[in-house]
């Protein structure tokens, strides 16, 4: 689910290949694609993984998710 997730997000930037699970709802014309694949790699491993929401935190609020 975590590659998935990265590959929607950047492919929502860069839009060369086919949307394999998410359409985006707004253009994310010059985005980061690595903060797309950072941020879309964490909400993914944070919905996966709960538990572990505590370890997680201080690297969400040392990169602003």
């Amino acid at each position: 689910y975590v590659h998935i997730a990265i590959y929607d997000a950047v492919n929502a930037i860069e839009g060369r290949y086919s949307v394999f699970a998410v359409r985006p709802t707004t253009n994310p014309q010059g985005a980061s694609m690595d903060a797309a694949a950072a941020a879309a790699a964490y909400t993914m491993l944070k919905w996966l993984f709960p538990s572990a929401s505590a370890a997680t935190s201080p690297l969400a609020s040392s990169t602003n998710f």
